[in-house]
């Protein structure tokens, strides 16, 4: 029983980890550097997939870790 609740504890401080690292990257690089790694035309897609399933896609984003494959 402790080694799942030590397994549950490591993931959480992975995706917090991973999450500020991600979050740091974009501030620090801003969003030119996201239009040089991809076309205009794929960032405007994402912009609109945000803006219409944003809510939904960042909640189910963030529950995606968290899923455990073994039982």
């Amino acid at each position: 029983m402790a080694s799942k609740r030590n397994a549950w504890v490591s993931r959480i401080a992975i995706a917090v980890v991973v999450v500020a690292a991600c979050f740091w990257i974009a501030r620090s690089l801003g969003r030119e550097a996201v239009e040089k790694l991809c076309s205009k035309t794929g960032l405007a897609t994402i912009e609109r997939f945000f803006e219409r399933h944003g809510d939904q896609s960042v909640l189910i984003a963030r529950l995606l870790p968290f899923v455990c494959s073994t039982s």
